[in-house]
Parts: structure tokens; sequence; C-alpha cells
């Protein structure tokens, strides 16, 4: 180091034209060809290799990151591997048994929070993938696709990876992704459906508008549509009754309402 705290290198090596690889105390500092620090030796980069043009796999402690000369993308050294997934997309490995996959853009290193543990490359537009103990589908820009269904006018539900969520004809969240499955209840309600646990041993439901909002102030095991519109609610082998508008009527009890 010299009298101003700059890395004197034991050895230089320049990559592509675009890159100057500063190595010292078995670091190496990494540099642009205007000799401006890109990333410095602190992060303890061991070894640099080419991945695609422009784009350079990092590697310490046996673990991989990606940069970006031009863009500025710096995927911090968390992945057993790193590979090319489709256009623009990386698919690192965060373990080492290789049973847990994440998206990385390689604009700006996010494509989704989401986990896989299991991920197949694109083919004919879209790929195979499993999370939370369900199998999905992705497009080549990993988004997640979606089977749709019409609930109610402008109501759409919305499944992928086994679990649900409700939008508008926009986009636009009424409930978001997470519940087991949605119902539309009469011409007015939602019923939303959720599990304790990934082998769906025990099921709550609770119940919407279709503005998402929740109508009735708990949640329950069952529900049983009248015809006359009101709602028979049971939980935990009590029953309540509610009118069509959700005011309650009988409130929940040992003995269950007959109708």
């Amino acid at each position: 180091i010299d009298e101003y705290g700059n890395l004197l290198p034991d050895e230089t090596e320049i990559l592509n034209d675009e890159i100057i690889l500063y190595k010292g105390f078995d670091c190496i500092e990494i540099r642009d060809v205007n000799s401006r620090i890109i990333v410095p030796l602190c992060k303890n980069i061991q070894s640099v290799e080419s991945f695609i043009p422009g784009y350079y796999l990092l590697k310490t402690d046996s673990l991989y990151g990606l940069l970006g000369v031009s863009n500025g993308l710096n995927v911090e050294c968390q992945f057993h591997s790193i590979e090319l997934w489709s256009d623009g997309i990386a698919l690192g490995c965060k373990k080492s048994d290789c049973n847990s996959y994440q998206l990385l853009s390689l604009d700006n290193g996010v494509v989704s929070l989401h986990e896989y543990s299991y991920i197949e490359k694109p083919l004919d537009g879209k790929a195979k993938a499993r999370r939370n103990n369900h199998t999905g589908w992705l497009n080549e820009k990993g988004e997640e696709i979606y089977k749709e269904i019409e609930l109610a006018n402008g109501v759409v539900k919305r499944r992928s990876f086994g679990m649900c969520e409700v939008v508008d004809v926009y986009g636009n969240s009424i409930l978001p992704m997470g519940l087991f499955d949605v119902r539309l209840c009469g011409t007015d309600k939602l019923l939303g459906m959720k599990t304790t646990n990934d082998y769906n041993v025990t099921m709550t439901c609770t119940l919407y508008n279709l503005k998402g909002e929740q109508i009735i102030p708990f949640e329950f095991s069952n529900l049983d549509l009248l015809e006359d519109g009101s709602l028979k609610i049971i939980k935990n082998g009590n029953c309540a009754l509610y009118s069509s508008n959700c005011q309650e009527i009988i409130p929940l009890s040992h003995s269950c309402v007959s109708v």
C-alpha cells in the first residue's frame, strides 16, 4: 500500500479490455479501465471469470456473485453456482445440494424474492418450477404464469404454485397471494380459504366483500349458504347465523343452528 492507502498490486490482469484486476493480499480489487475502483479489496474476491459479455462471475469462500460493468450490477457472493437461464436472466443455486434456486435479472439483480426447489430452463416460452411443494410455470422473464378464473364481474382469481390471489381487471390486488383457494359465495361475497401448513391439514375460512374487506369478524371452519341468502357459520363445532348482508342474527353458540 502506498502513502495514500492505495493498493500496490503484486500483479495486474486486464479482462476483455473492460476491467483490471489488481491482485494483492491473496485478494482481488477490481477497477475499470480508468482505474476507478468497482469492487474494493475488502470484499475479499478470490477469483474473477467472464460470464457473458459485460458480466463477470466473482468468487469468494467458494460462493459466487455477479458483476455487471456497464450497468453497475453487483450481486453479492452467496450462490454455489450461477448459470445463464434465459436472455437477461441468470439462475443462482443457493445451497450446495442444489435444492434452492433464485432468478437474477442481469439489469438490476432482482426478478423475484421467491426461491424454488426445482426449476427447468425455458422451452417454448415457459419453464416448469416447484415452490412450496407445488409445481407451477414461469415465463422467459422469470414471471409466474397464472391460471385465471373470473369469479364475478371485474373480479379475477389467479392461481400459481398452489396459492391464490384476487385482483380486479386492471391487476390491482383485492386479496393478496397466499390463500389456498377463493370461491364466490352468492353473488357478492368471496370465501377465502387458507391452510395451516403445506399438507392442507386444517382449513380456515374468511368471508370478504368484492372489495376484499372482511365482513364476518372472525375466521371459521365452514359456511352454508341457505336458500334465503342467510349464512350458517361453523367454527370449532359451534354455529352462528348471519343475514345475507352479514348482520348477526344468532351469535356463535354451543348448539348448532337448525334452519
